[in-house]
């Protein structure tokens, strides 16, 4: 299974760390799921992403343990693989804000 870690930055400071718990990469498309924590309150979610150009883009939908309403955030990744290791840069912007979160991943088939 693939598994990763997304790294959000914002104007070059770090920001989260969320953690890709699955990872679909089906020609055209592009699936995760994803879980962490902002300031202590646990998140988890799922996004689907569809190419565009050399780009994949989409909406990732998420929710706090603590709530009961979906967040969205649009996702623009560009994909690069190296020795079998897929690495991504792209954005991530919360639905409502104007200023998007520079992206940056690692995804590595764990063997399971």
């Amino acid at each position: 299974m693939i598994r990763g870690t997304i790294y959000l930055d914002y104007k070059g400071v770090p920001q989260f760390k969320v953690d890709v718990t699955q990872f679909i990469l089906r020609g055209n498309e592009v699936v995760f799921d994803f879980s962490g924590a902002d300031e202590g309150s646990k998140y988890s979610g799922s996004c689907q992403l569809a190419r565009n150009g050399d780009a994949f883009e989409g909406d990732a939908f998420y929710r706090y343990e603590e709530e009961s309403n979906d967040h969205r955030a649009r996702i623009v990744l560009t994909l690069g693989e190296d020795d079998g290791d897929i690495s991504a840069t792209g954005v991530w912007t919360e639905d409502g804000e104007n200023e998007p979160y520079d992206l940056d991943a690692e995804f590595r088939d764990d063997g399971s």
